[in-house]
């Protein structure tokens, strides 16, 4: 295999007499051959494309709970198969730059309180959180690895019903990518793919409530480029994620739930079985026409609303999350959207969340064991909910317990302000950076998701003989298909690499003077200890640590230097092409013009302004001797008295004024004994002469 692509190189085993006599025909059935294999491999490759991802949805079997953990579906990135990444340290070194938009895209809307606390507040949340953090947050936008565009389309609540109204979303957004792309050149260089938006509502950046009219609008195309942080995420194909997209939780206040949990511990009594309060169709076809919960919430009340095991409340309570505290299973089901900000709150207040919405893709599963700490129903199975809480209740529900108590997973659902290390902003910014670290080339495989497991079943994860040789070989398709990059992304590749490095060198500075200052003060303690061994001892390890600086600074600006090296080489290749184009026009122009007829006019052109030179300076020279006075020769003195006083201080100064100018004078005495007299009237008669030669 050749690494600028895979073909298959085919050689004809013959002599070489014949070889050379027949090349001709040789290289045409090589070609010949080549084309063959290629067409072949690309309908193998499309043909098993089809068989592993376009299935019906609804041929897909859903999850039910049993003593197995759940089978989730397998979405890895190609660079993980070998290598992985520590993501704390993926995220050292990586900057946001944050648009400073007018306040009618943001901050106008918080005149609304509920726009910082409901559960599309993720936008403001993520925002606030990143103008407050130094560490991430640049503002020099020429550092920036990604562009913030804090955009709030949640907050136009509806005076009807209460809900956020999103019809003005696409507009608003599109004015702030006009505004941003005319002011600055950041959305244009890369065309806006490393722009950062939040979409928190239902159907994410398709940006309506309902997913039939959301599928048909689909992503608008000026945000197809972007990156979009959504709640919305499911695990097959779907319109409203055909875009770069990480899923984030919906937002849940951090205060309130500090509030809830001062009131009871998360290990505290749990009377209620299974708990849920919120919107249930009593009669599921509303008044849009379409079956809201795809009838889910419909069927749990009319088969469990009389059932003493689950407490199900149809009106609002302010002070629900203290019977989530009550509760050990709390139903998730979907609503028009398969995620529910109950996911959160159920995990938060410690009760095992019962997610109902087959597909539905969860945020963070590299940091939260989503199969460990929840249940996953199938929608059609709601009818055995019952049964199923009983099982687990009776078998495996102190373990889920303990998964779900630990600190690191509650915290990694919660946008913190500050940010703090592990939680939902922090999971944002490692999955940013991953995404920034990663290859192109991304593979999705699902695996189906049997209703009722069985010892027959096949490895979930099994992988084929074509999967096996495609992960093998990734690298080598990556080259093949991803575009060669000009040199202008070269160099802000480069240049953003090497910036990484001297932050990563100015953080290692930082340290090191950190730890100076503890060294010097063991050392004034090693001196108050009158322990001068210790204190020298120290003392060489403090200057071992500033050559250490010195070193690191010179590091930085060697690369410093490299950068404006590579801008400079990059200026200089433009510069080379205009240089051409100039050349070519120049050429056009010189065959326009009449050479020998343009010579005579520049020569006489010369002689000229040749005359008119002559004779502006005999007129100057005439004029400064015209012109000297007594006045030039005080002005003089006065000058050199400024420039011995500096040179000599005080001891110039204190010397009588008569002394002074008495040295002053004595020098120009002598040059004038030493110079002979000059005589006005042969310097009159050589001026004429000169003036005779110019016009003659």
């Amino acid at each position: 295999m050749n690494t600028k692509g895979f073909y298959v190189r085919m050689r004809l085993l013959q002599n070489n007499t014949r070889h050379y006599r027949n090349a001709d025909k040789s290289n045409f059935c090589s070609r010949y051959f080549k084309w063959i294999l290629w067409l072949s491999l690309s309908f193998y490759f499309f043909s098993s494309f089809l068989i592993t991802h376009n299935k019906p949805t609804n041929s897909i079997s859903r999850n039910t709970v049993s003593k197995t953990k759940p089978s989730r579906a397998l979405a890895e990135d190609l660079s993980l198969l070998q290598h992985t990444h520590n993501p704390q340290d993926t995220l050292k070194g990586m900057k946001v730059y944050v648009y400073d938009l007018p306040s009618k895209y943001n901050t106008d809307w918080l005149s609304n309180q509920r726009c910082s606390s409901h559960l599309f507040a993720s936008e403001v949340a993520i925002h606030k959180i990143l103008m407050n953090n130094n560490d991430i947050r640049t503002l020099d936008p020429r550092e920036a690895d990604f562009f913030f565009v804090p955009v709030y389309v949640s907050c136009n609540f509806s005076t009807v019903n209460g809900f956020p109204a999103i019809g003005h979303a696409r507009s608003l957004i599109s004015s702030a990518i006009q505004l941003i792309s005319s002011e600055l050149p950041f959305w244009n260089r890369s065309r806006g793919s490393d722009h950062v938006f939040v979409a928190s509502h239902d159907f994410g950046s398709c940006f309506h409530t309902l997913e039939d009219v959301a599928v048909a609008d689909g992503v608008p195309e000026f945000l197809k480029n972007s990156i979009i942080l959504q709640t919305f995420g499911v695990k097959y194909k779907h319109p409203c994620q055909e875009v770069e997209n990480v899923v984030i939780p919906p937002y849940v206040s951090p205060e309130s739930v500090q509030t809830t949990l001062k009131k009871s511990p998360l290990n505290g009594r749990r009377d209620i079985l299974a708990f849920f309060r919120g919107k249930m169709e009593l009669h599921p076809k509303n008044v849009s026409g379409r079956f809201y919960s795809k009838r889910v919430r419909t069927e749990i009340w009319r088969k469990y609303g009389n059932d003493r095991r689950f407490y199900l409340q149809r009106q609002r309570f302010a002070g629900y999350q203290t019977e989530i505290l009550r509760s050990t299973f709390c139903l998730c089901p979907l609503g028009w959207a398969p995620w529910s900000p109950r996911i959160v709150e159920s995990i938060v207040l410690g009760c095992v969340p019962v997610i109902i919405a087959d597909g539905i893709r969860l945020p963070f599963p590299s940091a939260v064991p989503w199969a460990e700490i929840s249940l996953t129903v199938a929608e059609k199975d709601v009818a055995r909910l019952g049964d199923i809480l009983g099982d687990v209740a009776a078998t495996n529900l102190t373990s889920i317990q303990r998964n779900l108590w630990e600190p690191d997973v509650r915290k990694a659902l919660l946008f913190n302000d500050p940010m703090v290390e592990g939680d939902a902003t922090w999971q944002i910014m490692v999955a940013l950076s991953e995404k920034l670290n990663s290859t192109s080339l991304v593979i999705f495989m699902y695996e189906p998701r049997l209703s009722t497991p069985s010892p027959s079943s096949p490895p979930l994860c099994a992988v084929d003989g074509f999967s096996a040789w495609l992960i093998s070989n990734h690298s080598r398709i990556r080259f093949q298909f991803q575009p060669k990059p000009n040199p202008q992304q070269l160099l802000r590749d480069w240049q953003r690499k090497l910036r990484q490095e001297c932050r990563n060198i100015e953080r290692q500075i930082r340290d090191i003077q950190r730890e100076e200052k503890g060294v010097q003060k063991a050392i004034k303690e090693a001196a108050k200890r009158n322990d001068m061994g210790s204190a020298k001892a120290l003392a060489k390890e403090l200057v071992r640590s500033r050559k250490t600086v010195n070193r690191l600074y010179e590091n930085k600006a060697q690369l410093n230097s490299i950068s404006m090296h590579l801008g400079e080489s990059v200026a200089i290749a433009r510069t080379v092409g205009h240089l051409s184009k100039s050349a070519e026009v120049m050429k056009l122009v010189n065959n326009l013009m009449k050479a020998p007829e343009v010579a005579v006019t520049m020569q006489e052109f010369s002689k000229e302004m040749t005359k008119a030179g002559v004779i502006e300076e005999v007129v100057n020279d005439a004029l400064d001797d015209a012109l000297d006075s007594e006045d030039i020769e005080e002005e003089t003195e006065e000058e050199i008295d400024k420039v011995l006083t500096a040179i000599a201080g005080e001891t110039a100064a204190q010397l009588p004024e008569a002394i002074r100018k008495e040295k002053l004078k004595q020098p120009a005495h002598t040059v004038e004994d030493a110079e002979e007299p000059v005589d006005d009237e042969e310097e009159m008669e050589e001026i004429r002469a000169r003036l005779a030669r110019v016009r003659s």
